[in-house]
């Protein structure tokens, strides 16, 4: 092998850097000083990397919902369910409808197009929450219910609807809070989304209060974590919606 020597020392002959050469260049380098080595240094060359080969499994195929609740008689009731594809929002409400649970089916059969076939539908914290309310519902309008079960909490719910002459549609819901484990406050703020809408939802759990309630704005302590400078904006914001 091949090396040179150089000096680094002025007048010192007794230090000074090798370095060592193969075909490519220098694969190594050592430092001696007083006949002892101080530094070793060992170079590898590294191949090129190659070009990426795009996952065919990587689908842009995905929505979001989310169930809202209120608790009467010491029984959380589904009050409201939306959803958002990326272009167009919906929700139900259970005023438009006998109960929660008509209103959690025809939210489920208004994803029965063939354009949301094989979509990917994410709830944050589905597996300990909103699966509760929706999986007895998917059943009684569903063709085939496949749930994956991990540590006794529904992962994923698989689920299969045969409609226009025998034409299918696949969905799977999913928990995105398994994915992304931080509150959708917080992963607003992180993905730079804007900022959660506040939401008294002490308030709304009252029993006297309606759920199409129209009046003065709720008290501070019907939110959770809410500063006073928060307070003070969201008041505002209505104020102005009244301008």
């Amino acid at each position: 092998m091949k090396f040179k020597d150089s000096i680094l020392g002025r007048n010192d002959l007794y230090y000074f850097k090798r370095e060592f050469y193969n075909k490519v260049g220098i694969n190594k380098i050592i430092i001696y000083k007083d006949n002892k080595i101080i530094f070793k240094s060992n170079l590898n060359s590294l191949k090129m990397m190659n070009t990426l080969i795009k996952n065919s499994h990587i689908s842009n195929k995905l929505m979001t919902m989310d169930i809202e609740t209120k608790t009467i008689n010491k029984k959380m009731i589904p009050i409201c369910i939306s959803l958002y594809d990326g272009k167009i929002s919906k929700s139900f409400f259970i005023s438009d409808f006998d109960n929660s649970n008509e209103m959690i089916k025809k939210a489920i059969l208004f994803l029965v197009q063939r354009k949301y076939n094989n979509y990917k539908i994410y709830f944050h914290n589905f597996s300990s929450f909103d699966s509760i309310f929706l999986l007895n519902n998917l059943i009684q309008v569903a063709n085939l219910v496949k749930p994956i079960i991990r540590d006794g909490k529904i992962i994923e719910l698989r689920a299969e609807f045969n409609y226009n002459d025998n034409k299918k549609t696949v969905i799977v819901f999913r928990d995105s809070l398994l994915l992304l484990p931080s509150s959708l406050a917080k992963l607003a703020i992180n993905f730079n989304c804007g900022k959660k809408q506040l939401f008294p939802y002490n308030f709304i759990n009252k029993e006297n209060i309606p759920l199409n309630y129209v009046g003065k704005i709720p008290d501070t302590c019907y939110f959770n974590n809410l500063s006073d400078k928060e307070y003070y904006d969201y008041c505002k914001s209505f104020e102005n919606k009244l301008k």
